[in-house]
């Protein structure tokens, strides 16, 4: 908020000062987090039967991308990142199409988390019992079809910084109600011996992926639409298939628990 409030609206006039700062300032956050966060000790891995180099890599790609169970799991990340990149041209329409300055588009995203917090100080112990209750696995499709609709209304009612920022605060404490979900999922689906494996698997499939579609398919069609208040219709379509998909990957879950039994 602090960022988005005081600090963005410098970078229209003053972009070197924000960047020197800005790097000072994650500079200082991350010898900060080396010199006190101390981790724990491991236990060795198992040694390897063979002195073959690429063992290892293989068997990360077989147990990561061999069984449809995960790939329903990576499938509903790179739909839900692809939704995300309607992101950058909702910006556009608020920044070039509807002609609002750095300074207003920070306080429209100040708000948006403003709400967020005063959402999660408020109801965040009663979100998260209720999340717990309905199982986090269930909510997520939700969070995903919610979200899907509130870009929708998004496309048909901004059209200034009021409008934008009324949205901003549906749309972050759906985005806490998700980020709360997901959390327990993450640890839900993937084994837990081997979740940074599964983890690193499932964002560098969808990272790939989206850094080639982005310069040869996503920007290019945006150039050629030239009309760049259809991001809110670009998200709301791959939120409303992350939905679906996501609602197999729970079908899946339910079944690995069934026979698991």
């Amino acid at each position: 908020m602090v960022w988005s409030f005081f600090i963005v609206g410098y970078a229209e006039h003053h972009t070197k000062a924000v960047y020197i700062g800005v790097s000072m300032f994650c500079l200082s956050v991350y010898l900060l987090s080396v010199w006190r966060v101390k981790e724990g000790d491991y236990p060795p891995p198992q040694a390897r039967k063979t002195k073959n180099v690429f063992e290892p890599l293989f068997d990360y790609f077989k147990d990561c991308f061999s069984k449809p169970y995960y790939l329903w799991i990576f499938a509903v990340t790179l739909l839900f990142q692809m939704g995300n990149q309607g992101n950058t041209f909702q910006f556009f329409y608020l920044r070039n199409d509807l002609g609002l300055d750095l300074t207003a588009t920070g306080w429209i995203t100040g708000v948006g988390l403003a709400a967020t917090t005063i959402f999660g100080v408020i109801l965040g112990y009663s979100a998260g019992s209720m999340i717990d209750r309905l199982k986090p696995i269930r909510v997520l499709p939700a969070t995903f079809f919610v979200w899907s609709l509130l870009c929708l209304i998004s496309f048909f009612y901004i059209h200034d910084k009021t409008s934008a920022a009324s949205m901003a605060c549906l749309i972050n404490i759906n985005l806490f109600i998700f980020t709360v979900a997901l959390g327990a999922v993450t640890v839900e689906l993937f084994p837990r011996e081997k979740i940074g494996q599964f983890c690193s698997a499932q964002a560098f499939l969808y990272q790939t992926i989206i850094m080639i579609l982005n310069p040869v398919v996503i920007s290019p069609f945006f150039d050629w639409l030239k009309f760049n208040r259809a991001g809110y219709l670009w998200s709301a379509s791959f939120y409303f298939l992350t939905g679906l998909v996501s609602i197999k990957v729970y079908l899946n879950w339910k079944q690995k628990k069934k026979d698991a039994d």
